[in-house]
């Protein structure tokens, strides 16, 4: 009997183990699926080294690294955001005084098996 159960419990790790891996290789996004997460995770992590590479269309890589010098050492909070077509307005806070955003966004075709279930993603175009 306990050996039966050993067993079943064995056999339920493993199909766990590849339900998880087939999430990673195949479903999870390699971008952002929502515009506003995109924005809220860019100017959260304005510090990161790798911040243009994640969030910024690659074409646009050297306005963002600009705009990453101008306000780095600074406290940022995302107050608002409001869309404006197909971009966002983004009200932000930068040590204390608001600052308004004009942020657009390029789509990004997903090939491979990972276009099943996530077809695009976006990246920022260009802050205004």
């Amino acid at each position: 009997m306990l050996l039966k159960l050993r067993n079943l419990l064995f056999g339920l790790i493993i199909i766990a183990g590849v339900g998880y891996a087939v999430y990673f290789v195949f479903i999870i996004p390699a971008g952002f699926t929502d515009k506003e997460e995109l924005i809220n995770s860019y100017f959260t992590n304005i510090q990161s080294e790798s911040l243009c590479e994640d969030h910024f269309n690659p074409e646009t890589e050297d306005f963002c690294l600009n705009l990453q010098i101008l306000i780095e050492n600074r406290t940022l909070v995302v107050t608002t955001l409001t869309k404006d077509g197909d971009n966002y307005l983004a009200t932000v806070s930068v040590d204390g005084v608001d600052n308004i955003f004009e942020i657009s966004f390029i789509e990004v075709e997903v090939t491979g098996l990972k276009s099943f279930m996530n077809s695009t993603y976006y990246l920022i175009d260009l802050i205004i």
